[in-house]
């Protein structure tokens, strides 16, 4: 669809917010909103930007978030413990990216499985996705991360999802080029 967009079409071209990112100039015009692209970062998009007078985003719902994670307060150990989100027990340190499955390219996810073989006891927290589990574990092995060191959580309400799984990650990781979406 892109490189149908990119031959311009039509002289106006609008790039919608499923994927909450600019098109890289591809399209002429971008469906925004004040608080997935605030008025100060607009400069930064190549893309004229059409501010919508609601919440646009339909896969980023951080306005209705709680205030104390959008604070950035949310962290120690109040709450869920880390066995009944589906963790091991222990200090260890928690790589964690719970995009869906689809969103893992085989160059970062190597580079993933790199990083666990090389932090003992560290594991990769991932988002459960049956299909994708199998081969997940294949490539960690195929770069010597521990079987161990996958853990896979479940799909929780995004106000489980966004405080008490951020309570017990040490690090997110992203996915390229189609990020996580919180």
């Amino acid at each position: 669809c892109a490189e149908l967009i990119a031959l311009r079409p039509a002289p106006i071209t609008i790039f919608d917010q499923g994927f909450a990112g600019s098109s890289g100039g591809v399209a002429t015009h971008f469906n925004a909103d004040r608080v997935s692209l605030p008025p100060e970062l607009a400069a930064r998009y190549p893309e004229r930007i059409l501010y919508m007078p609601f919440f646009s985003n339909p896969l980023n719902n951080h306005r209705h978030a709680s205030p104390e994670f959008l604070r950035g307060g949310v962290r120690g150990g109040e709450g869920s413990t880390r066995e009944s989100i589906g963790l091991p027990a222990g200090d260890m340190f928690t790589f964690a990216c719970f995009n869906t499955g689809y969103k893992y390219s085989p160059l970062f996810f190597q580079a993933w499985s790199r990083i666990a073989a090389l932090a003992p006891g560290a594991i990769l927290w991932l988002l459960r996705w049956p299909e994708a589990e199998g081969h997940v574990r294949a490539m960690a092995a195929k770069e010597h991360a521990p079987p161990d060191s996958i853990v896979f959580t479940q799909v929780l309400p995004k106000e489980v999802h966004l405080l008490e799984k951020s309570r017990h990650a040490s690090l997110f990781l992203d996915t390229f080029a189609f990020s996580g979406h919180g």
